[in-house]
């Protein structure tokens, strides 16, 4: 599974991110929401299913990953100046989640068994998105009540001291999903889906050779 980047303007004003959100951002009920979408995965057996078994490119990059999520933020963010300092008076970091995972086609999958090793592979890949959500839904929080904290006598330098924790916060995140993701890499290859594809894959490959070393073996003795 593959991760997108954040999609976040770095190192830019608070005050300047809320003009560019909508009013409807304004008056969500929520923070935080998530929507899926669904690719579709054809083959009949393990190792074509595997093999399809992608986010189309075009997404994010051309590395092939299983599922993903897409991170975009919603910032409500207004400064208040008062004699001695300046704070913010509205502030509210969200975000919308966007997971994308595999789906059969209509027909594919093979028999009822290799259907229900997909299907547990799926809810594998969707538990593995939804963590990288609680860890961006946990940076989006802890940096809203670091920057709730802030006191300065300049707005404006209120307004970089909360861009400079958002980066900087967000940094930490990026770090903690990549750290999930190697652990999950050696989880994958435990998926009884995946390892079904593997040892197809593996005779597959097995058999091709064999037959290469045959055909060689048989134009060598035709030569002779």
């Amino acid at each position: 599974m593959k991760r997108s980047s954040i999609k976040l303007l770095a190192k830019v004003s608070l005050a300047g991110v809320v003009l560019a959100v909508s009013v409807s951002t304004v008056q969500a009920r929520s923070k935080f929401s998530t929507s899926y979408q669904y690719y579709s995965v054809s083959g009949s057996s393990a190792a074509s299913i595997h093999r399809n078994t992608h986010v189309p490119t075009g997404f994010f990059s051309s590395e092939r990953s299983y599922a993903n999520i897409t991170t975009t933020p919603k910032v409500v963010a207004t400064l208040s100046p008062g004699k001695k300092y300046c704070r913010f008076n509205r502030l509210s970091l969200g975000a919308h989640f966007t997971i994308r995972l595999p789906k059969l086609a209509k027909g594919a999958g093979g028999n009822r068994n290799l259907r229900r090793k997909f299907a547990t592979f799926v809810k594998f890949a969707k538990r593995h998105e939804l963590t990288h959500r609680s860890i961006w839904i946990k940076c989006f929080s802890r940096s809203e009540r670091k920057i709730r904290a802030l006191r300065m006598k300049s707005c404006r330098s209120l307004d970089q001291a909360g861009a400079k924790i958002i980066e900087r916060e967000l940094a930490i995140c990026e770090r903690n999903n990549d750290r999930f993701d190697k652990v999950e890499s050696r989880r994958v290859v435990r998926q009884a889906f995946v390892r079904a594809a593997i040892k197809q894959t593996k005779k597959t490959q097995t058999r091709s050779i064999s037959k290469r070393r045959i055909t060689r073996s048989r134009t060598r003795t035709n030569f002779n």
